[in-house]
């Protein structure tokens, strides 16, 4: 379904408000209040206000309560979902790195990271 998201604006734009709304689907069936959380974290440009549209991150929020992030990166580059936690100054992010075809693996990762909050 997505895997032209590199090739295809349109298709990585559908890409990004995939994650977007599972990630407010998830806060909501969590009964979690989504004020605490800034959307997306990242921006990422060329000078030009012209997006990377590289898939890293596809998504990214921060909750405001905690200080904690997350990114999630597509990369085809990989096989497996991978996580891991990096150290920030206010807080620690998890990574999630995953190919277009592993994303219910990578939505278990981000549901997780929502409960855990």
């Amino acid at each position: 379904m997505f895997e032209s998201y590199l090739e295809d604006g349109l298709v990585y734009l559908s890409l990004e408000r995939y994650f977007l709304s599972y990630f407010y689907s998830s806060l909501n069936f969590l009964g979690v209040d989504k004020s605490d959380f800034l959307v997306p974290l990242y921006r990422t440009a060329f000078a030009n206000g012209q997006p990377f549209q590289d898939g890293n991150p596809i998504f990214s929020a921060k909750n405001k309560v905690s200080g904690d992030s997350l990114r999630v990166v597509i990369s085809d580059d990989v096989v497996d979902v991978v996580s891991y936690g990096e150290a920030k100054s206010d807080g620690e992010e998890l990574v999630v790195v995953g190919n277009v075809k592993k994303l219910s693996e990578i939505e278990v990762l981000v549901f997780d990271w929502i409960a855990g909050r």
